[in-house]
């Protein structure tokens, strides 16, 4: 995404609002955070498990989702998040 879209993308579209990292603004985007979620800091990672779950409930990606295995995928397991 060029930074000139990125830029006026509003906090809470991010899925880590306060850094602006990780957009959640469109289906692709999601899966491009859940591709990269093992990239986050350990202590952001429930912040942004969290942020993912609230956009795949909004776009209706459950199904989509639930195919991808990765570090996402383990950590919503582990911690007992449900999308």
């Amino acid at each position: 995404m060029p930074s000139s879209e990125r830029n006026k993308l509003e906090d809470n579209q991010f899925g880590l609002p306060k850094q602006r990292r990780f957009p959640l603004n469109d289906e692709k985007h999601v899966m491009l955070a859940i591709k990269f979620f093992s990239r986050c800091e350990k202590k952001y990672q429930k912040e942004l498990a969290t942020n993912i779950i609230k956009a795949i409930r909004k776009f209706g990606m459950q199904k989509q989702v639930l195919l991808e295995n990765n570090a996402f995928k383990n950590y919503i397991s582990d911690h007992n998040m449900k999308i």
